[in-house]
């Protein structure tokens, strides 16, 4: 524990980053919460302790952000106040759900603990490294069933997809399973590759090519052509998840970075042109003989894939449409004061009992809407929307002034976390999203900036240099 302390001092902030996207529970406190939830409340009090005993110590602080998150901070506790508490189960509350409220809680409560510091200069790429590179971690719950047994003990610390699988006894065929944790592996990958070289720069093979993968010096980074073969290993790990929200997802941020990087007036434009007709060559002549969950991710494209596969993604389809139907009647009920994220397990029981094929009881019980805008506007109310409405706003305006302000040696780390924040603000609101599960990803992407850029950058002032006096002015002056 000696050790422990000033290991704390010195690198709280760093180790808050390293762990922000990491799939670690502790599995020894109540509740497992993540590594990420438990490190965010130490950072944010060893820098008040470090403020109050030093007064030197210099907290970075961006009011216009900070205030739509205090009013949301406060909408959060007085909704669960109004609701009959935050419902801890593992507690000894009769209700649960409480860890949605930590959750969305230790959201705001990271922000202030990772933007009151900033990144030493010169280590930017190394922390965005690790903030992005560390949900790859998440793999290791999703080998569950390909490692040996002895090895069971890793998912002590990171959570197993399918606990059958853990416990042996899984009959369940894994061509036709969906690994979610390829999907944040993958992506981890591929948008660390963005942050860091652009996507220019990921695929330009004109670059000295290295035997060795990757460097440290000068920070953490991919050597070509290593590089170029890793982010299409990474994508194709992204589709194999299953889930059509992540390829729409990536190739919004690929036409992104086209358009932003001005791509189309590049020489290279010929050779991209080319590889995407050679793409939608392939996937048109050979999408039916895909992996199945290939297929289910890019069922939203006009390919020829396997018809029980397009069924099953259109039903998927279909029974949010039923459930969206279901739960925009509730809004109303619940625009001044939200339901809250407590659940009632009798209530829970008997909706569970009730359960069918075609049922969504059960999902709108438990607050599972696969909606951004519903996982809001229901738990928290209108309040709710405006807070968090509010705090995307200022957000949005920070991430604009850091990209167009910005350190130019910090060009590609704040192209990479404007144009994130507005995929991911489009994808919750319009395709799939939850509240309590990714507000941490918008806190965390805001913060990270204001800590990459030192607060919010702004234009820097001209100053209009003096006029030369002339001689018969100088003569002037000396009479």
């Amino acid at each position: 524990t000696g050790l422990q302390v000033p290991v704390m001092l010195r690198w709280h902030h760093f180790l808050l980053i390293a762990c922000w996207n990491l799939s670690a529970v502790l599995f020894f406190l109540p509740g497992r919460p993540f590594l990420w939830i438990l490190m965010s409340l130490v950072s944010l009090l060893l820098s008040i302790l470090q403020y109050t005993l030093h007064r030197d110590y210099k907290l970075l602080s961006v009011p216009s952000v900070a205030l739509p998150l205090i009013f949301l901070f406060l909408v959060i506790l007085a909704t669960g106040k109004l609701t009959g508490g935050l419902g801890f189960k593992s507690f000894g509350s009769e209700a649960y759900g409480g860890k949605r409220y930590v959750l969305v809680l230790t959201a705001i409560i990271g922000y202030f603990a990772i933007s009151c510091q900033r990144i030493p200069r010169g280590r930017e790429g190394l922390y965005v490294s690790l903030y992005l590179l560390s949900g790859v971690s998440a793999i290791i719950g999703g080998l569950v069933g390909f490692l040996p047994s002895r090895l069971n003990f890793l998912f002590l610390f990171f959570p197993p997809e399918s606990l059958q699988a853990l416990s042996g006894r899984a009959t369940e065929d894994f061509s036709e399973h969906r690994f979610g944790a390829l999907s944040m592996a993958g992506g981890g990958v591929v948008w660390y590759c963005l942050a860091r070289h652009g996507l220019g720069g990921t695929f330009r093979l004109s670059e000295s090519w290295h035997f060795l993968p990757f460097r440290i010096r000068g920070g953490f980074q991919v050597n070509q052509p290593w590089r170029a073969g890793l982010v299409p290993v990474a994508m194709w790990m992204t589709l194999y998840s299953g889930f059509r929200s992540m390829a729409i997802f990536t190739a919004m941020m690929f036409l992104c970075y086209f358009f932003i990087e001005r791509l189309y007036r590049s020489r290279a434009l010929p050779f991209v042109l080319l590889a995407a007709i050679l793409s939608v060559t392939i996937s048109l002549t050979l999408a039916s003989k895909m992996p199945v969950m290939v297929q289910r991710s890019l069922s939203f494209l006009p390919l020829d894939i396997d018809p029980d596969v397009r069924m099953g993604a259109e039903g998927s389809t279909e029974w949010r449409l039923r459930m969206w139907q279901a739960v925009l009647p509730m809004v109303p009920q619940f625009l001044l004061v939200g339901k809250g994220y407590s659940i009632d397990p009798t209530e829970m029981e008997i909706a569970g009992g009730r359960i069918s094929s075609d049922s969504t009881e059960a999902m709108i019980v438990s607050g599972d809407y696969h909606s951004g805008a519903l996982t809001l506007i229901i738990p928290l109310g209108i309040w709710g929307v405006i807070g968090f409405l509010w705090f995307l706003g200022a957000g949005f305006r920070v991430l604009r002034r850091n990209y167009r302000h910005g350190d130019p040696e910090l060009r590609r780390i704040n192209t990479f976390l404007l144009l994130y924040f507005l995929v991911k603000v489009f994808s919750f609101f319009f395709i799939a999203g939850s509240f309590q599960v990714e507000c941490y990803i918008f806190t965390g992407l805001v913060a990270l900036s204001i800590s990459v850029n030192g607060g919010m950058r702004g234009p820097v002032p001209v100053v209009a240099a003096k006029p030369a006096l002339n001689r018969l002015q100088l003569a002037r002056a000396g009479r």
